[in-house]
């Protein structure tokens, strides 16, 4: 699968969702860790290919980031009806007043995610345009999508 870089100015709502979201499933993926993921990796990899692989030591990273939360959130969302990103965004604008805005400032990170997840958001860019006149900004779809994953892990 490929992936593009990918820089997106973020607002405190949504670093605050995305860094919340991300304590989680790293707290998940260590206790993974800790129950042998590295070492079954390795192994069922060893096991699937070929006698040249079996001369390879492998080095695995496994990482949550701020890319792999927006592949997961816009592969939840991209079949979400007008209907239901209308509620989402009515639920997080009101839920972005329990923010403290101080420690989660704007951010623009640059976004390491697969292409697919880049083209899905566009796609949803023209989905959600409906009759306006412009075409709602990536961040804002970006922002709804990881609102819905926060609400799903925290609510």
């Amino acid at each position: 699968m490929k992936r593009i870089y990918k820089t997106f100015r973020f607002a405190y709502e949504t670093r605050f969702w995305i860094s919340s979201l991300q304590s989680k499933y790293d707290e998940e993926l260590q206790k993974e860790i800790a129950n042998g993921l590295e070492v079954q990796t390795d192994t069922d990899f060893e096991e699937k290919n070929n006698a040249l692989f079996k001369a390879i030591a492998f080095t695995f990273t496994l990482n949550i980031t701020i890319g792999s939360i927006l592949d997961k959130a816009i592969a939840e969302t991209k079949d979400f009806s007008e209907k239901e990103w209308k509620a989402l965004a009515t639920e997080a604008e009101i839920q972005k007043n329990n923010i403290d805005n101080v420690k989660f400032k704007d951010a623009t990170p640059s976004v390491y995610l697969r292409q697919t997840t880049y083209e899905e958001l566009e796609k949803l860019q023209l989905k959600l345009r409906g009759d306006m006149p412009r075409l709602p900004k990536k961040t804002y779809i970006i922002k709804l999508a990881v609102f819905y994953l926060y609400k799903k892990e925290f609510c």
